[in-house]
Formats: structure tokens, C-alpha cells, sequence
């Protein structure tokens, strides 16, 4: 089972909920991205088709190229990322970033007609989704997949939720954690993954830096309405004693930006009623 870091479970049954609509020649069963696939925000995937793709991977290292743009041409070599290094080498070392179900990055060759076309690589050179190269691996394969029943609330075309097994008519606007529980098996929280960017690196994308603050101030009311009150308090006092921040990019460096970005996301919580 797939899941997003923004994805909240609303019933018991959610998972048996997957595995029920999950038929013998699935790869996956979850929704339908706006870039025309089954993305993995909260997707179940049979397994043997995720390892038998992480196989294929690491059996095919060639060629050395990114290919995942227009007419699948050629985008940028992999040997002008690592050019002191020998390829397959390389490859085996990274082949976290480079390959693999949902890191998969370099495409098909010039000239490949697929069953179904990727709408992503319109958007020019090394464009892709996570998941999106399986999806279509996995239908080249002869497997299918099942859209399963969800519904997306949003306010002028700002997604905000995408609620599966939704039994709740769509009211045009943020439902709150409590009155969601019970009323759908799942939920992903659109954005609440993106919001978190800012302590990664700077956001210069408008619509999440316009976004964020309220993406936020959500996540902190959800925290609140959903986590144990005693787990809380501890979490708190915890931040009280050793403070919160960032160490940047894997290191142990805290830059002045780093700083900043860990004010504005504090600000953004007290907005949603968690304050330490």
C-alpha cells in the first residue's frame, strides 16, 4: 500500500476496502491523476508487480540516457551527472533516485508507441510523476488496474481533499478531520506534502507559496483533532526542551534560510492552534 504523508485512514475496513476491489489482473487499484494514470498517493499495488519491475530495472541499465520527454528523445545523459564515474558502477549505487517502481526516470526509446500516452512528458525533457512510468510498464505488460470510487472537494478549482469510498455528497469546501471519520475509508489532504517544501529548499512555485500558509494551519488542526491529547503534550514538551529546526540538505549545517523557513512554518501551525 502506497501512501502519502498527507493521507489520513477514516474507517477500519480501509485496507480490506483496497484488497475487495482489487481483481486477478490488477496492478493497482487507486485514482485517476490529472496526468492520466493511477498515481500512488494512497494506492494498493500488487507486489510481485512492483518486484518484477525493480527487476526489469536493475536488469536494464542501458541505455545510459533520461528519456522522458516529447517523441521520448533524448534529454540529458546520465554520464553528464556522474562524468568521473563508470556507469554501471554508478548505476548500482544510485539506482535508488534513478530507477525502481517509483523512482523510474528514463522512459522508453524514440519512437515507442504505448498503449496508453503519458500526458506528462508534453511538459518537456525529465518531466515525470512518481509512479507514472510503472503505471504504464505495467499496462504494457497486458496487466489493467481499477479506478476506485473517490471524490475531490475543492474551492475554485483548488483541489483540497480526495476523500475514497466517499459517502458524503461533495460540499464545495475544506471538510475538517471529524467530519470526515466514518464517512469514507480514506483521505489525502492535497498539499500537505508540498507545504512542508519550504524547509528543503526555497519554494519559488506561486501557487504553493500561496498556498502553504492554509495547507498548514490544516495540517495542525488535524494534529490536533486526531492525536492523542496525551501524545500531544509530550510532542510539545519535547520541542519546548530541544527546540525545532532543520539541518538542512542532509547535513549539519542550519543556514539562515533553514531558519527562517522553521519561524514561518511555526507561524503557520499557531494559525492552526499548535503553539510551543
Amino acid at each position: 500500500m502506497a501512501l502519502e504523508t498527507d493521507v489520513i485512514a477514516l474507517r477500519p475496513t480501509w485496507l480490506q476496502w483496497f484488497v475487495d476491489k482489487m481483481r486477478p489482473t490488477d496492478f493497482a487499484v487507486g485514482m485517476w491523476h490529472h496526468e492520466q494514470f493511477v498515481n500512488p498517493s494512497c494506492t494498493l499495488y500488487r507486489g510481485e508487480v512492483l518486484r518484477d519491475m525493480m527487476e526489469w530495472c536493475k536488469n536494464h541499465p542501458d541505455p545510459n540516457v533520461l528519456r522522458w520527454g516529447p517523441l521520448f528523445g533524448k534529454t540529458q545523459l546520465i554520464s553528464e551527472r556522474q562524468p568521473a564515474r563508470d556507469y554501471k558502477d554508478w548505476f548500482g549505487e544510485q539506482i535508488e533516485w534513478i530507477a525502481g517502481p517509483f523512482a523510474e526516470k528514463r522512459g522508453w526509446a524514440a519512437g515507442t508507441v504505448l498503449r496508453e500516452a503519458p500526458s506528462g512528458q508534453e511538459k518537456g525533457p525529465g518531466w515525470y510523476e512518481p509512479g507514472q512510468q510503472l503505471h504504464h510498464w505495467a499496462v504494457e505488460k497486458g496487466y489493467t488496474y481499477a479506478v476506485c470510487p473517490y471524490l475531490t472537494t475543492d474551492i475554485n478549482n483548488l483541489p483540497l481533499q480526495t476523500l475514497y469510498g466517499a459517502t458524503i455528497p461533495d460540499p464545495q469546501r475544506q471538510l475538517e478531520a471529524v467530519e470526515m471519520f466514518g464517512k469514507a475509508e480514506t483521505a489525502h489532504l492535497w498539499g500537505g506534502t508540498r507545504a512542508l517544501d519550504i524547509l528543503k529548499h526555497p519554494v519559488t512555485c506561486q501557487f504553493v507559496k500561496s498556498h502553504t500558509p492554509e495547507w498548514l494551519a490544516r495540517e495542525a488542526r488535524f494534529w490536533r483533532h486526531v492525536v492523542p491529547s496525551d501524545i500531544q503534550t509530550q510532542t510539545l514538551d519535547l520541542i519546548r526542551k530541544w527546540g525545532w529546526h532543520i539541518t538542512g540538505q542532509g547535513t549539519d549545517y542550519v543556514s539562515d534560510r533553514d531558519r527562517e523557513a522553521a519561524v514561518f512554518v511555526k507561524e503557520c501551525y499557531e494559525h492552526g492552534g499548535v503553539t510551543w
